[in-house]
């Protein structure tokens, strides 16, 4: 049995599907995998706010599932014209400058959120060239040192090796190898 890291990274079939999976057996690996996920310019923030892309990081050790962690409260979004904004896997759209909900309360009416969704379309996929010296770029922060990723302990899986081990995805055990695994072909 192996000890390894595993990124959940998935959307639920509706407007987007994804269900993607990475495993690593450092730190490093992990850190990048999501960091270049979530900086495609467009597509990171958009399945994150507006889906409540579903990102997990689990630590397996020796095959067995030892750590879980959500990692929504460790991602900000800086989207130009907003305040600095995190998603939630329930689908809520986090002002993180002052901890409220935007557009202001949990309450607020589906058709207010949608505005707001609205916008953060017309963010990410603008129909206007940006003009000189305006911020079109969206910026990813992700706050790696708030979270205390455990250290592997055993034999570690190695690059070509395959195991199999649970996901939430569809609730059912997948074989995965070391690396980039999709169960969305």
């Amino acid at each position: 049995m192996r000890s390894f890291y595993l990124l959940e990274l998935w959307v639920g079939p509706g407007g987007a599907r994804k269900a993607d999976y990475y495993l690593f057996n450092t730190r490093e690996e992990i850190k990048q995998a999501l960091a270049d996920d979530l900086s495609q310019q467009r597509l990171g923030p958009y399945l994150v706010l507006w889906y409540g892309e579903i990102i997990n990081l689990f630590v397996y050790s020796e095959g067995k599932s030892v750590w879980k962690k959500d990692l929504h409260p460790y991602i900000t979004f800086h989207l130009p014209g907003y305040p600095p904004l995190q998603g939630t896997a329930d689908g809520c759209i986090l002002d993180v400058s002052n901890s409220g909900l935007l557009p202001s309360a949990q309450t607020r009416q589906d058709s207010q959120r949608r505005l707001f969704r609205d916008e953060l379309i017309d963010i990410l996929w603008p129909t206007e060239q940006v003009g000189s010296g305006q911020e079109s770029a969206v910026r990813v922060e992700i706050d790696w040192a708030a979270i205390d990723i455990p250290a592997l302990e055993g034999p570690c899986l190695q690059p070509g090796e395959v195991v199999t081990c649970g996901q939430s995805y569809t609730n059912e055990e997948e074989q995965f190898e070391y690396g980039y695994n999709t169960l969305e072909d």
